[in-house]
């Protein structure tokens, strides 16, 4: 058998002539004392990797850091949070899950609605459910709740805005579980979504509250490129965006010592991954001279381009029984679902995924297994583009016009200066995104999701669909959310769903 997550292992010596019966109730045993780990998936939406690790005072997060397994080098598998998120729980990159895609040729989120998860995809949720766990989603971002297939497998939803809110809502849903069964829960918090696009008032009234060591951190991290102008919009708008990064790291450390306090994080295995990071005018003049957002929007936000900046996220684990260890690996978001059944020893019942269970502790990759190639698509303003990366070179393919860059992300981190052709280079990347395409070309697609009324308007309020019309315009979004009202507690009609 092989060992679990925590590197036991059930070893008995067998005599040739062990009568069957003996060998067969020995094996059994030997599987029934297999931990029976429950699992926490949290994804904190909109977080660039360099943001979440570069942080000049320590906080609650830190300790916890030190017994992570924490992937350096992970990379989301698309740039906005339809494609991503459906990669992270079917283990399936985007060109296979068929999420998140649009009717149009030159995609555009303002005016169209993508296309849902595959009634047929196979989900984590699902997976887990099949095998006896009860399974929960408390989330802050409504493409749960808009139809599009993200909970599938989930017996209950619970929508609510602000991590302290869905953690609460999550254990209250856990402590009304029989303690003998295994759980699921899914965690997803929203605060650097859209935070930093508030209006110049709301960027300064946040900042305001900030104590004066958190306002010197936050204004030490915020790009040359944002703070030309010390006192602009665009310096507030990143300022504010570290602010929202550093409560995030706040509640993942609240999840963590919930866990810890009610007994369960020796038996449960956390998992934590940004969905895609956030520009901030890193590649302003060059996606203004491509001129292919169709809103007219260069070089900031996200869903426009497979630069670093959206796709270069957090990726890192807790696994019972596992020291801490950093992990220099190139990874995907699509080794999350392998990994926790992998970790959770799902045997049966496993859909075919793309991606690979993830290293642990002092674990090497094997030599068969590198050179390992990644991938990211699902553009969602503008035409589709392709990035596929093995090792520090990169490449972004452009169906369009059948254009590729290249980039050396060991010497040119910044993707500044693309890497002229070469005969080999070509064939090599040539091969692997045809490779792409070819999983591209077996995928079913749904037909577009159809919103609500009230659905857009939930849309609008975190930034999309801004050119749908309504009967109703949606309200105007709030700048300061800590004053949110408190969500209903669960009732019995949320589970099942």
């Amino acid at each position: 058998m092989r060992p679990g997550p925590a590197g036991t292992i059930c070893r008995y010596s067998f005599g040739l002539l062990l009568p069957a019966l003996i060998l067969g109730a020995v094996l059994g045993a030997c599987s029934r004392e297999a931990p029976q780990y429950n699992l926490v998936l949290i994804c904190i939406d909109t977080v660039r990797y360099d943001s979440f690790v570069q942080t000049a005072l320590p906080d609650a997060l830190d300790p916890w850091l030190e017994r992570a397994q924490i992937y350096d080098h992970a990379m989301a598998s698309g740039p906005w949070t339809m494609p991503s998120v459906a990669s992270t729980l079917t283990g399936r990159y985007a060109a296979e899950h068929g999420a998140g895609r649009f009717r149009n040729a030159v995609a555009n989120l303002d005016t169209d609605p993508p296309s849902p998860l595959a009634d047929e995809a196979v989900t984590l949720a699902e997976v887990l459910g099949q095998h006896g766990f009860r399974t929960g989603a408390f989330v802050a971002h409504p493409f749960f709740t808009t139809g599009l297939g993200l909970d599938q497998g989930f017996e209950v939803v619970r929508p609510a805005k602000g991590w302290g809110h869905n953690l609460d809502n999550f254990g209250k849903w856990k402590a009304r579980l029989d303690p003998t069964e295994r759980f699921f829960g899914y965690l997803h918090f929203m605060e650097a979504h859209d935070r930093h696009k508030a209006g110049d008032e709301g960027l300064l009234a946040r900042l305001e509250t900030l104590p004066p060591e958190i306002r010197r951190d936050v204004r030490a991290r915020a790009s040359k490129e944002a703070c030309q102008s010390e006192d602009g919009r665009r310096c507030l708008q990143h300022q504010v965006y570290n602010a929202a990064v550093l409560d995030l790291r706040q509640g993942i450390a609240a999840v963590l010592q919930y866990l810890e306090d009610s007994g369960q994080l020796e038996n449960t295995v956390v998992m934590l991954y940004s969905d895609h990071g956030e520009e901030f005018w890193e590649h302003r003049q060059e996606q203004r001279r491509a001129a292919e957002d169709p809103r007219g929007v260069y070089g900031f936000g996200h869903g426009q381009s497979l630069y670093q900046e959206l796709l270069h996220v957090p990726l890192l684990a807790w696994v019972p029984g596992q020291a801490g260890a950093r992990h220099e690996q190139l990874v995907s978001l699509v080794d999350v679902a392998p990994s926790v059944f992998e970790w959770l020893r799902i045997d049966d019942g496993r859909p075919p995924v793309s991606g690979s269970a993830l290293p642990l502790g002092n674990q090497a990759p094997t030599r068969a297994e590198e050179p390992r190639a990644v991938y990211a698509s699902g553009i969602a303003y503008g035409p589709e583009k392709i990035a596929a990366r093995l090792g520090p070179e990169k490449t972004v393919f452009s169906p369009a016009d059948d254009r590729y860059q290249y980039f050396d992300l060991a010497s040119d981190p910044d993707e500044r200066t693309p890497l002229p052709q070469s005969d080999d280079r070509v064939m090599l990347f040539d091969t692997l995104v045809g490779d792409y395409l070819e999983l591209a070309a077996h995928a079913r697609v749904a037909e577009s999701s159809q919103f609500s009324d009230e659905q857009i308007r939930q849309l609008k309020a975190i930034g999309y669909l801004q050119g749908v019309e309504t009967e109703k315009p949606a309200p105007p979004a709030t700048d300061n959310d800590a004053g949110d009202p408190e969500p209903p507690a669960l009732d019995e009609t949320d589970s099942p769903r």
